[in-house]
Parts: structure tokens; sequence; C-alpha cells
């Protein structure tokens, strides 16, 4: 599988002026691949990862999933596209605060009609995070990173060929940052495409490749 951004315009109009967040972005990743992203706030960043997630609309230029442009979809395929073939791990936490931990990880699987064991499936990939003793816990009572992990889990129950994580080691002391990159890693290895915005530019030897976003341009 190979996920494309191909010539990405977003223009966003403020007031009388029209701002080019993202000026002709062009980027490959393919199975396997670790790509991080870094740039300054407000350079485009998110808006990028939020495309490719077929969650806003560019402007113009296209995001190709195995050659599909995503934004020809109709709604149900885009969703289902954002259900089965990424995993999104948004900057701020998006764990239901009204679930348990199991059942948050779980919550994508029952979005579509799939045939699998979703708590078995849960439960072991909880184990894997390391807080597989936490799955009865309400979110209201994790840490930041704990949360984090949450939403990690929830991103790979479906097993996705991308994941979009959207600054997952923010506001984490460094050995937890450590310990969901080498998670990041190891789905690399195992086949899943990751693509990561960070600010911590310790995580950076981890990756396979690594870009700047600046000026709205992919360097």
């Amino acid at each position: 599988m190979i996920l494309e951004v191909k010539n990405l315009i977003k223009e966003y109009i403020q007031g009388d002026d029209l701002t080019r967040v993202l000026d002709d972005v062009n980027l490959s990743v393919t199975n396997g691949e670790f790509i991080i992203i870094t740039g300054r706030s407000g350079s485009g960043k998110t808006t990028l990862l939020n495309i490719m997630a077929g969650l806003t609309f560019p402007s113009s230029g296209k995001v190709l999933f195995s050659g599909q442009d995503i934004f020809s979809l109709t709604d149900k395929e885009l969703s289902a596209y954002r259900n089965s073939k990424i995993g999104f791990i948004p900057q701020v936490s998006s764990v239901l605060s009204n679930l348990t931990v199991l059942d948050n990880v779980r919550l994508p699987f029952f979005l579509m009609k799939r045939q699998g064991d979703p708590t078995g499936e849960a439960v072991k990939i909880l184990g894997m995070l390391g807080i597989e003793k936490l799955m009865e816990k309400s979110p209201k009572r994790l840490s930041g990173g704990q949360l984090k992990r949450v939403a990690i889990a929830r991103a790979m129950i479906n097993k996705p060929d991308f994941i979009l994580a959207d600054e997952p080691t923010s506001d984490l002391d460094d050995q937890t940052a450590m310990e969901i990159i080498k998670v990041f890693t190891e789905l690399a290895v195992n086949g899943t495409g990751i693509i990561m915005i960070t600010h911590d530019l310790e995580t950076l030897g981890h990756a396979n490749k690594q870009y700047n976003l600046i000026g709205g341009h992919l360097t």
C-alpha cells in the first residue's frame, strides 16, 4: 500500500486576506516507513495530517491511497477509509470519559460491520502498550501519558495500513515518549506506515525519513 500527497494546496480566507497554509506539497509513504514531519507552530502540519486523514478538504491537489483519490470517494467510502485504512491520533485527547479504557479502544471496531474479536485484540494491544491493567478504569483517572497510549491503542484496533499521529509525545516525560516511539518503530517493522508530527527533536533518529514544513513547503 502507498499513501501519496500530490500538489496539495490549502488556502484559508481570513478577513480580506487569502492565506496559503500548504503550497504544492508532495509526499509519498509506503507500508513499513516511519516518517516524521517537523515545523514551527502554525506551519500547517496539523492541516496536512487532517487532509491525509480525509477530515479536511484541500483547496486543490490530491491524496491518493493506493492510487485512489480519497476525495473522489462517497461519504460512506471516505468513512470506511478513515475507519479501516488509517488510524488517527489527534493532538488533543479525544478519549471518551464516559467509557472505560477497554470500551474506548474497542469503539472503532463497532463503527463498521466486520468479523473478529475486538475484546481479545484490544487486550492484546493494551498489553503491548503496558496499560492492560487499566482496561476497566475511567479515563478521568489516567495520566496524560496513559491517555496518549489509549489513543494509540484505539488507532491500532482495526489494524490500519497507516497511522497518522499528531504530536503523540507532547507533554510526556522522556521515558514515556521513548516508549511510544518504540511502539511506532515496532509497528513500522511489522508493516504499518507511520506519519508523525512532532516538535520533539530527540525522536528524529528513529524515523526512516524526516521532513520540515516551512512557509507551506515540505522539504
